[in-house]
């Protein structure tokens, strides 16, 4: 049963993800607007500009934040798998918190350049192109680790 929470966890944050980051980020009414399209999509849209050097500005503390605070935004979809089924609630926290984590770590190494292990995994490489096209191509590739529902809107586009 805990595989099925997972995958069916997966196909939830996938849908999260995009919708948070196509209407939220992208739309110029969406709250975080201003950090995401302005200034992060400023600073590392331009072909050639996708990597950025060391520094702390506004658009660099963007991305160390991440989607760290994916499980609290999240919250109500909890509390419905709460009344669902704890162990499926417990596991989606998991997942939204490993998901924060993860995300952040990912895309802080594709915007600043560092050479560590997780530059050579396969996983990475994949994740780094797709969100390569996402600058490159605007209205492309809103998901950031879990593409499912770019596939399923039609905005996925082969890195």
């Amino acid at each position: 049963m805990i595989l099925i929470y997972v995958l069916a966890s997966y196909v939830i944050l996938s849908f999260v993800e995009y919708f948070g980051h196509r209407f939220i980020m992208h739309s110029p009414r969406g709250v975080k607007f201003r950090q995401h399209a302005v200034l992060h999509h400023g600073r590392y849209f331009p072909r050639g500009h996708f990597l950025w050097g060391a520094g702390e500005d506004e658009a660099a503390h963007f991305i160390s934040i991440g989607t760290g605070p994916l499980p609290i935004w999240t919250l109500p979809i909890t509390a419905l798998l709460f009344w669902i089924s704890t162990e499926w609630a417990i596991v989606f926290v998991a997942m939204t918190s490993f998901h924060g984590v993860l995300w952040t770590m990912i895309h802080r190494e594709m915007h600043f350049a560092r050479r560590g292990w997780l530059k050579s995994s396969a996983v990475f490489r994949f994740l780094y192109n797709y969100h390569r096209v996402h600058h490159d191509a605007h209205g492309f590739n809103y998901n950031g680790l879990m593409p499912l529902a770019d596939f399923v809107f039609g905005t996925y586009r082969r890195p």
